[in-house]
């Protein structure tokens, strides 16, 4: 699941809406380890460009699943 949630995320990588989109698609998806790899994943390639977008995704996620 991971790999094809990266995998969907490399193709849609240039573009920030989508790229934003299917990040926040693939979240609920996945284990809390799953996650870390992911957003360590996302950082390493996509921080310089979308540092913000996945600090968001992330914190949203993680507070919504406080409620």
């Amino acid at each position: 699941m991971l790999e094809s949630i990266k995998s969907s995320l490399w193709v849609v990588g240039r573009l920030r809406p989508a790229f934003e989109a299917q990040l926040r698609r693939a979240l609920p998806a996945l284990s809390p380890a799953e996650r870390r790899d992911l957003k360590r994943w996302c950082f390493l390639l996509y921080g310089d460009s979308y540092y913000t977008v996945i600090c968001q995704c992330f914190a949203d996620f993680n507070s919504s699943m406080l409620l």
